[in-house]
Order: structure tokens, then C-alpha cells, then sequence
């Protein structure tokens, strides 16, 4: 993933993660209820909905949720490369030879995955 530099900065992947489990939050169930008019005397209808609980860990996940999530971080990283491709056209790169730091043309990604 473009941008990844260490482990400190990982916005963008903890972005990822936490989609990759709140994906499987099971759907709130809805039900008409009441609520204090604040506005004049009595109650009103209100609509209200449970909450339900987000897998905190990735081990909270069957097999299944997990290939699935792993298929949507696959395809948000795809998303991310392509932005950071296009609004950083070069990077500072130190290739650790004593030249130093130099800027450098960021290559796009491939198109179509080599790994299936």
C-alpha cells in the first residue's frame, strides 16, 4: 500500500481493519416507540432501533467473514493506491547508498493481481 511507511502510521490501514469488522455488524432491528415532546404536552412517535455489537478482533470472525473482509480490504487498497498515485506524483526515496534522499516518480500499481 502506497504511503504505509512504518508502523506509527497506519491511518489508512486502521481505516481499513475497522471496516473489515463493522462490514459483519449484524443489522439493527427497528421498532416504534415513543418520546417526550419537548414542544408541547404528551409523547410522540419516535422510531428507535437496537444496538448491535462490532467484532472487536479479527478472531471474532468465522473463516467466511474473513475471506470476505479480506476480499474488501483487497479492493479499498486498490481505491487508496490509485488516490495516492494521483495526488503525489513523486516521493522523497533514500535508497541508503550514500547518495542520499532524491525525489523519485511514484509507478502506478499494476493493473490485474500476478497472485491468483
Amino acid at each position: 500500500m502506497f504511503g504505509f511507511t512504518d508502523y506509527l502510521d497506519q491511518d489508512a490501514w486502521s481505516a481499513f481493519v475497522k471496516l473489515a469488522k463493522t462490514v459483519h455488524t449484524k443489522s439493527p432491528q427497528f421498532y416504534m416507540s415513543s418520546a417526550v415532546n419537548y414542544m408541547g404536552p404528551g409523547c410522540r412517535p419516535y422510531i428507535r432501533s437496537t444496538v448491535s455489537k462490532t467484532p472487536r478482533t479479527i478472531d471474532q470472525l468465522s473463516t467466511e467473514q474473513i475471506k470476505i473482509s479480506a476480499e474488501m480490504i483487497d479492493e479499498m487498497v486498490a481505491i487508496y493506491n490509485r488516490y495516492f498515485v494521483m495526488l503525489h506524483e513523486q516521493v522523497i526515496y533514500d535508497p541508503q547508498d550514500g547518495s542520499g534522499p532524491q525525489l523519485v516518480d511514484v509507478i502506478p500499481p499494476q493493473s490485474g493481481r500476478t497472485d491468483e
